[in-house]
């Protein structure tokens, strides 16, 4: 499996506002023209998002598409490798459970720096 960057794209603001949310799910929905194929467009198959800071909002945008396509991420210091399985975690509004847990993917920051 091959992968390429395309764009580096920094969002302003804070993850507490919609705003910057707005501007991921939009920014999530981008084709990009393939450089040797006429008429075929990519698109973006998968977004990792930082779910250190402001984790309940991060968790709700994460849950809003298939586990396959944004995946919810932590750095951990101490991981003895680059990316461990994932798992799930409970998310509770309102001292409620939501069916749905999100799968948590740690990532070995110590490894990778």
């Amino acid at each position: 499996m091959r992968s390429w960057s395309i764009e580096y794209l920094v969002l302003p603001g804070s993850p507490e506002q919609q705003d910057v949310w707005r501007m991921l799910e939009q920014a999530l929905t981008v084709t990009y023209p393939h450089e040797r194929i006429d008429d075929l467009h990519l698109s973006i198959r998968g977004a990792g998002i930082d779910t250190a800071h402001a984790t309940t909002i991060a968790y709700a945008f994460v849950r809003r598409y298939p586990p396959d396509r944004v995946f919810a991420l932590r750095g951990d210091e101490r991981m003895p490798t680059v990316v461990g399985a994932p798992t799930k975690v409970d998310i509770r509004t309102s001292g409620k459970r939501l069916q749905r847990a999100v799968n948590l993917w740690r990532a070995g920051v110590g490894i990778v720096k």
